[in-house]
């Protein structure tokens, strides 16, 4: 299993390659989960959009994503 990643402005970005699943084992390089994205960097944000994070799902609230005014950290990815 794979253990948190090194981007900056995260304080918790792991890749979930590795772990059981039905039928097997996730893939590495498929799957990524984070605590926030609000506070990544110029530096951050060229590190994900270098992992080729396509999709970003964002499962705050309304609430919650009314009150971050940040650009979203991976500009050509899909934001959900």
């Amino acid at each position: 299993m794979s253990g948190r990643l090194a981007i900056e402005g995260t304080a918790n970005l792991r890749e979930v390659g590795g772990y059981p699943a039905a039928g097997g084992v996730t893939r590495h390089g498929q799957l990524y989960r984070a605590d926030a994205l609000s506070n990544v960097t110029a530096a951050g944000a060229e590190q994900l959009a270098a992992l080729g994070i396509g999709v970003v799902i964002d499962l705050r609230s309304a609430l919650e994503r009314s009150q971050d005014h940040s650009d979203p950290p991976v500009p050509d990815a899909v934001h959900i």
